[in-house]
């Protein structure tokens, strides 16, 4: 719009030059000065159109957009009822997950017996004296068994060995743990015996015993001695 305003202005100017030329001067004013007059009158109104199309253009810079306000939100803590039974399927947090105990012997030597502290499963003899071996009367001979702890305690060497009943065949009282001995593991308990001079089968009972004095054996139940078999020959 403003450049055909900007043509149109500058074709009358050419217009009113060729008149003032050619159209004989007015007595009272020289041509010159009506020409001047003409043009400033074309380029004031050249101005005033360029300075109305600006001032109708829309403007480049949006305006301002008022912030949307933002609801703050809560999170909502569901509560928790301890007391509740617990949905099928689900195991709850500390629940005991290991094996239960068993009378299977062959299935102890790999297993523990959760919530038994002291439990004791026998391994086998070690030597060359087991249940049943002829021993020479009054000889000195040394029994010793391999027992692994199956219980939840780790036996240290305040734990004992001590006999309970039949032929003690003059040996100890007790004897103590040879070295620490965590569950899953096994140990090596010795004792010194002499055998009896008279001939024949003789059998003593030996238990273990934990620091607080309480006694237990092989078995699920604690109740199966550790035995020493011999069969006195002269």
């Amino acid at each position: 719009m403003i450049r055909k305003s900007t043509i149109l202005g500058v074709s009358l100017l050419l217009a009113a030059l060729f008149a003032a030329c050619s159209s004989p001067a007015a007595p009272t004013e020289p041509a010159e000065t009506a020409a001047a007059k003409t043009m400033e009158v074309i380029l004031t109104d050249i101005s005033d159109q360029i300075h109305q199309s600006q001032t109708m253009a829309p403007s480049d810079t949006p305006a301002d957009t008022p912030t949307p306000s933002i609801t703050p939100t809560h999170t909502v803590i569901p509560t928790v009822d301890l007391n509740a039974t617990t949905p099928e399927g689900i195991t709850p947090i500390g629940s005991p997950t290991g094996p239960t105990p068993t009378t299977d012997p062959v299935s102890l030597k790999t297993r523990t017996l959760v919530g038994k502290c002291n439990a004791a499963f026998f391994v086998g003899d070690i030597g060359p004296i087991v249940d049943g071996s002829d021993v020479k009367a009054n000889a000195q001979f040394t029994k010793t068994w391999e027992i692994r702890n199956i219980g939840m305690c780790t036996w240290d060497r305040r734990y004992k060995l001590i006999f309970y009943s039949g032929q003690h065949m003059n040996g100890p009282h007790y004897v103590n743990f040879p070295e620490i001995v965590p569950p899953n593991k096994s140990t090596w308990l010795s004792v010194a015996l002499t055998a009896p001079g008279s001939t024949g089968p003789h059998v003593g009972r030996w238990y273990l015993e934990d620091p607080d004095g309480v006694r237990f054996g092989l078995g699920v139940d604690g109740n199966q001695p550790l035995i020493v078999q011999i069969n006195v020959v002269s």
